[in-house]
């Protein structure tokens, strides 16, 4: 049995890093607009993992940050960041974050738009494969993002170099911690 659950009206309240933002939920919106909530964000919110992609790591624990990860975590930021986004439940990951497909919705006819998608299609992802990768029946519409703005050297693909994905500087850095530990 799986369960596909939808959220609407949900606010998102502070983007903590590239691809994980803490979301609140507001059942009633636009009538109910402000929180009865206080106290820690982390007990009153959905911490949520965009689905299908990996930006470029912010640096944490005394690590550098990759290059463009703050392009990446303020493009996010721009996009939804205090705005009202749908998301979809799709799984939790090792974290215990919920991994979802984040939509913003824009005026005119464009109408919703996949935050994974953008982000690749802006050069601020690469395709996530790590364990429990999860697409939404979406891998191909996001390798074509991600290959489209390779093709236009965007963002991380336009790196001199070509840069290293997510994935490549995380076992980087956790073979240099091992290293440290033995050596």
């Amino acid at each position: 049995l799986f369960l596909v659950i939808l959220l609407h009206n949900v606010v998102v309240v502070v983007v903590v890093v590239e691809s994980t933002q803490k979301n609140r939920h507001y059942p009633f919106f636009p009538i109910q607009r402000e929180s009865k909530y206080k106290g820690r964000l982390s007990d009153h919110t959905i911490s949520v993992r965009i689905y299908g992609v990996d930006a470029p790591e912010v640096g944490k624990f005394g690590n550098p940050s990759m290059p463009l990860a703050k392009e990446a975590t303020g493009f996010t930021k721009d996009a939804v960041q205090g705005k009202i986004v749908g998301v979809k439940l799709l799984q939790k990951d090792q974290y215990n974050r919920v991994i979802g497909k984040v939509t913003t919705t824009t005026s005119g006819i464009i109408g919703k738009k996949d935050l994974s998608v953008e982000l690749a299609r802006n050069g601020y992802a690469s395709l996530y494969t790590g364990r429990g990768a999860q697409y939404n029946d979406n891998k191909g519409g996001l390798e074509k993002a991600i290959n489209e703005a390779k093709r236009n050297k965007k963002g991380i693909w336009g790196i001199e170099g070509g840069g290293e994905t997510p994935a490549q500087y995380k076992r980087r850095i956790k073979l240099k911690k091992k290293a440290a530990m033995v050596g």
